[in-house]
């Protein structure tokens, strides 16, 4: 080919050329696309198979715009009739497939971009598929907006599927629904604070976390900040680490929130107050009451002069100043506050409200620990009579006045009577939470401590254990809580005759009580010395000698 090429312009050049005339010689190439030239020194034209002549034109005027040589040229046209083939078939499919869709108008706007191409119209063509691009995002936007709505609406259906089986008590189906709802609608803070309250309630303390924790980061990222919401997501975290005794990582949590609640809402608001009561009652759980009463009386005096004097939000703030009262050695400070509270209820919400409730078993817990049982028991009774009649026979709130209630019968040297209570309040939690959530670790010791009481160790054994369980599972193993139900075991183990299976869990409080408590508190002194009973009982006198001569032991009586 090349020879035939150089052949022909010899020849050219060695013809005379005739006045007034233009001799064209056409050359050939391997490719669709091939060089036409005026004469050897002429511009060159590229002639592409199958393509338009119109588009050739302005294939051609683009080259005559270069400075390329003959071959990039013919090189340029081959890549450029590749593009412009390529770009035909992508049309022709486009158009087919929006006219298969029933999109007619873009359809349409596709062919007329197909014949402004093969007129060599690029601009044309390109304003046209720009028209074309931006209905199809406009559509692909409606519709992004439509799937949104559809989702949330399908995440709502499920959250309140997952509502009627949590009112059947099937919290397994719930759980399962709800995350459902979370799956569609992962950064939704309203199907978030569903979820997350839900998975707090039922005892599924590490999704809680990682949901709030979630929905906080999405609040604080907001610009502005939705501060109403990121005081609420600290709250509802803070409460949660609150729940499962991390105290330490809580407070931080509450301050904060209280800082910024300060800062953006008015002083006597209702997140301010909630706060504040939260923050004192986290102080008052770990018996820092001096710092807890301040803090419940600011909450009290700003509910009243924000919503009144008689308000039912009241109820709960001067319930929890007149637990202080009553854990400080104050009964007397205590019980008007109570009584407030139960006629506020009273007023606002009827006399078998369930808010009640809590108000009634507050006071009566009042007069059973200052040696008025006989004022107690109705008051006990009344709170379970409402919760019953207003909840159901086996609502989960039925456990707090049932607990209380079997107390004053063990006080009250009743235990036939408590036995059957405690029984029910285990069922009841167990059936309405989950097998191994942590309120059941009282009911399971109470009921293990009415067994032991009674002299039937064998029956308290299996509840021990099954709570030491829990408690290790919610709170780690090395937790302050856990010393309870490890020394009571180790008592039942001696006096059933089984020492050498009490020593691993009298050692075992000995050690977590001295990384937790002062030298000088009497809860190490007593596991110090129980232990080295035990090893006395044991024929290990040496041991339990060293033991009692460290120097916070003390002469106190093994328990």
């Amino acid at each position: 080919m090349i020879g035939h090429i150089i052949l022909a312009l010899l020849l050219l050049l060695a013809a005379p050329a005739r006045a007034g005339a233009v001799e064209r010689v056409e050359q050939s190439t391997q490719g669709d696309c091939s060089p036409t030239v005026a004469d050897v020194r002429g511009n060159v034209k590229v002639v592409c198979n199958d393509i338009d002549a119109r588009a050739l034109r302005r294939l051609n005027d683009q080259l005559d715009e270069t400075v390329l040589e003959r071959d990039q040229k013919v090189r340029e046209a081959e890549e450029w009739a590749r593009r412009y083939h390529a770009l035909e078939d992508q049309l022709a499919e486009l158009k087919a497939q929006l006219a298969g869709l029933g999109l007619g108008d873009t359809s349409e706007l596709v062919g007329e971009a197909e014949a402004a191409l093969r007129s060599g119209k690029l601009e044309a063509a390109g304003a046209l598929l720009d028209e074309l691009i931006a209905r199809q995002e406009a559509r692909r936007e409606r519709r992004k907006a439509e799937l949104e709505r559809e989702d949330l609406q399908l995440a709502r259906s499920y959250a309140s599927r997952a509502d009627v089986s949590a009112l059947k008590f099937d919290y397994p189906k719930a759980w399962a629904y709800y995350q459902k709802a979370l799956e569609l609608r992962p950064d939704d803070t309203d199907i978030l604070r569903i979820v997350g309250g839900f998975a707090h309630d039922w005892g599924r303390f590490a999704e809680a976390g990682q949901i709030y924790e979630h929905a906080l980061a999405i609040s604080e990222k907001k610009l502005p900040p939705e501060y109403s919401s990121v005081i609420d997501w600290l709250n509802n975290l803070a409460g949660l680490y609150q729940d499962t005794g991390r105290f330490a990582e809580a407070e931080p949590l509450y301050k904060r929130a209280l800082t910024f609640a300060e800062k953006t809402t008015p002083p006597d608001g209702s997140l301010i107050t909630r706060t504040l009561n939260d923050l004192a009652f986290l102080y008052h759980r770990n018996g820092r009451f001096a710092e807890a009463e301040p803090l419940y009386k600011r909450a009290i005096a700003a509910t009243e002069k924000t919503l009144g004097p008689e308000h039912p939000d009241l109820t709960i703030r001067l319930s929890n100043l007149a637990g202080l009262y009553a854990n400080t050695g104050h009964p007397a400070e205590a019980e008007p506050l109570y009584r407030r509270a139960i006629a506020i209820a009273e007023k606002a919400l009827g006399p078998e409200h369930p808010d009640l409730v809590e108000a009634l078993n507050n006071l009566a817990v009042l007069y059973q620990k200052t040696g008025f049982p006989a004022e107690a028991e109705p008051l006990f009774k009344r709170a379970l009579a409402i919760t019953e009649k207003v909840l159901g026979p086996e609502h989960h709130d039925i456990v707090l006045p049932l607990n209380n209630l079997t107390v004053l019968y063990r006080e009250t040297g009743r235990p036939t009577e408590a036995e059957p209570l405690y029984r029910r309040s285990l069922a009841i939690t167990e059936k309405t939470l989950s097998p191994e959530h942590p309120e059941l670790v009282s009911d399971l010791n109470n009921l293990a401590e009415l067994y032991w009481a009674t002299g039937r160790p064998a029956e308290a054994e299996p509840l021990l254990k099954r709570s030491l369980a829990i408690t290790e599972k919610v709170l780690g193993p090395d937790h302050p809580h856990l010393a309870i139900q490890l020394n009571a075991l180790a008592l039942i183990y001696r006096e059933t005759g089984r020492p050498a299976e009490a020593e691993p869990f009298y050692k075992r409080v000995l050690t977590i009580t001295e990384e937790t408590l002062p030298a000088n508190a009497p809860s190490r002194q007593a596991a110090l010395e129980n232990y080295a009973t035990l090893l006395d009982e044991l024929g290990r006198g040496d041991e339990a000698t060293q033991l009692r001569a460290r120097p916070e032991a003390a002469a106190i009586a093994p328990r």
